[in-house]
C-alpha cells in the first residue's frame, strides 16, 4: 500500500517535471527574442536613470520686453528643428537642449487627423547625440502642449508622460527593460495601440506594460522626440504602419512628396530663419520660452523672402496673441500679392477678419523681399508694407499672447525666409 502510493507520488512528480520541461521549451516561441533578452541581461550595463524635469527652469525677459535677431547665427531664441525625408527614414534633428518636435499624421478622407483609438507601429533609431534624449509616438494632442506621450531612450528604458498646456507628469516613471535594443545606433520596433483609457506598449514584439488615460480626447497622431541637457540630437522613424478605426494605413517614407506625415523645419540658415513644410501644412514658430514672450500690444518689424514653392500656394506671414492652444490671429501674405487677416480657435471653425485684399506695394517677383511692419494697440491694428501704409483694422479681439512667423503650404512644399525680427512691447 505504501509502495503503491510512493510509485504514484514518483509517477506524478515525472509528469511535473516533463511539463516543466515542455513548458521551458515552448518559452522562445512566446518570447520572440528571449535569446537575445538573455544576452542583454547577462552582458549589458544598467545605465542610470533618464533625467524627468517637470519645467525647465526660465529666467523672466526684462518688461517692457524687447526682442531682436538678425539670424546670423542660430539662437536658442527660436526652435531649430529639421524633419526630412531621406534614405526612406523620417530623420528628425532637434539641436537644442530642452526642446521637442513631431511629425503629424496627415490623416484621411474617413478620419481626418484628429484621432482617439489607434494603433501605430514603427521602427525607430536614435542616430546621433547624447543618451538622454527620447523618441517615440506622441498623440491625443489638442494643442501643442496638450498630449500623452510613449517613450523610450538609447539607455534601455521607456516611460509615459501626460502634457496638460505645458505642464508635465509621469504616467509611468522610466522602466528599465531588457527587450530594448540599449545604445546609439540601434533600432527599436515601437507599437502603441490606444482603445479608450486603455493604452498597451509593444517594444520589439514584447509586451512591456499598459497606460491608462482616464480622460481619452481626439487629438493629433504623430512621430516625437525630445531632447534633454544636450542637443544636436537625430532619431530615425522607419515604416510606420497600422490603423485607425477599421481603417489601415502605412508609409514607408519613399519620397517627400507621398509621405502622410508632416515634414518641415524652422532653423537658422545663410543669416536667415527659414520655414518649410510639405504640402497641406502650416508650420509657425514664436520666440522661446513662449510663455514669457507673450505681450498684449506690440510693435513687430520684419523682412519676409519666398525661398521655394508655387508663390501663388503659399501664405507667410505674422502670428500673434498666441497662447499655445491652436488659438492666435494670422497676419497672412500671399505671393500672388494679398493680405487676410484670420483668427483661429481650436474649438471653431476659422474666422476672417480681413477678407483678401490686393497689396500694390506688396512685391511678388521671384526672390522678392518685403519689409512688413505691425503696431496692434487695444482693438487696432496698423498694417506698413515697404514703408508704406497699408491702413488700419479696427474692433479686432484684445488677447495677450505670443508673436512670431508662420507658413502655410497649399499642395505642394514651400520655403519662406524671415529677417531682422523687431518685437517691441507697447505698455498702456
Amino acid at each position: 500500500m505504501i509502495r503503491s502510493l510512493l510509485r504514484r507520488l514518483n509517477i506524478a512528480l515525472c509528469v511535473v517535471l516533463v511539463c516543466e520541461c515542455v513548458t521551458l521549451g515552448l518559452v522562445p516561441l512566446q518570447v520572440p527574442d528571449l535569446t537575445a533578452r538573455l544576452l542583454r541581461l547577462t552582458t549589458t550595463e544598467r545605465l542610470p536613470v533618464p533625467p524627468f524635469r517637470l519645467n525647465v527652469p526660465q529666467t523672466p525677459y526684462p518688461r517692457p520686453l524687447l526682442l531682436r535677431d538678425t539670424f546670423d547665427v542660430p539662437s536658442a531664441l527660436w526652435d531649430q528643428t529639421n524633419i526630412t525625408i531621406q534614405d526612406s527614414h523620417l530623420a528628425m534633428h532637434l539641436r537644442l537642449p530642452n526642446a521637442d518636435a513631431y511629425a503629424l499624421w496627415l490623416g484621411d478622407a474617413t478620419n481626418g487627423s484628429q484621432v482617439t483609438d489607434f494603433t501605430i507601429n514603427t521602427t525607430v533609431t536614435q542616430v546621433s547625440g547624447a543618451d538622454d534624449a527620447s523618441y517615440g509616438i506622441r498623440f491625443r494632442q489638442d494643442s501643442p502642449d496638450s498630449y500623452i506621450m510613449i517613450a523610450l531612450n538609447a539607455r534601455g528604458y521607456w516611460h509615459a508622460i501626460r502634457s496638460t498646456a505645458g505642464v508635465r507628469a509621469e504616467l509611468v516613471p522610466w522602466t528599465y527593460s531588457h527587450t530594448i535594443e540599449q545604445g546609439i545606433g540601434f533600432s527599436n520596433d515601437l507599437s502603441v495601440t490606444a482603445t479608450g483609457p486603455r493604452i498597451t506598449v509593444r517594444i520589439n514584439g514584447v509586451d512591456v506594460g499598459t497606460v491608462t488615460d482616464q480622460a481619452p480626447v481626439a487629438g493629433q497622431l504623430t512621430l516625437a522626440a525630445a531632447t534633454a541637457d544636450t542637443g544636436d540630437v537625430r532619431v530615425d522613424f522607419d515604416a510606420v504602419h497600422g490603423s485607425v478605426g477599421k481603417i489601415a494605413y502605412s508609409d514607408d517614407f519613399d519620397t517627400p512628396t507621398t509621405t502622410r506625415f508632416s515634414t518641415g523645419g524652422s532653423f537658422t540658415t545663410d543669416g536667415q530663419y527659414r520655414m518649410r513644410a510639405n504640402a497641406g501644412v502650416s508650420v509657425w514658430q514664436n520666440p522661446l520660452p513662449q510663455k514669457l514672450t507673450q505681450v498684449t500690444d506690440f510693435e513687430l518689424s520684419l523682412d519676409t523672402q519666398i525661398i521655394s514653392g508655387d508663390a501663388a500656394k503659399i501664405g507667410y506671414g505674422i502670428v500673434y496673441g498666441d497662447t499655445g492652444d491652436f488659438g492666435h490671429s494670422i497676419l497672412l501674405f500671399s505671393g500672388n500679392g494679398t493680405v487676410q487677416l484670420l483668427q483661429t480657435n481650436s474649438a471653431k471653425p476659422t474666422n476672417r477678419l480681413l477678407e483678401p485684399l490686393l497689396l500694390p506695394m506688396l512685391e511678388t517677383g521671384p526672390d522678392a523681399t518685403n519689409h512688413i511692419d505691425v503696431r496692434k494697440v487695444g482693438t487696432t491694428l496698423t498694417l506698413f508694407v515697404n514703408d508704406e501704409q497699408v491702413g488700419s483694422i479696427d474692433n479686432l479681439p484684445t488677447r495677450s499672447g505670443s508673436v512670431g512667423m508662420i507658413l502655410v503650404c497649399g499642395n505642394a512644399q514651400a520655403e519662406v525666409a524671415f529677417d531682422n525680427f523687431v518685437l517691441t512691447e507697447l505698455q498702456p
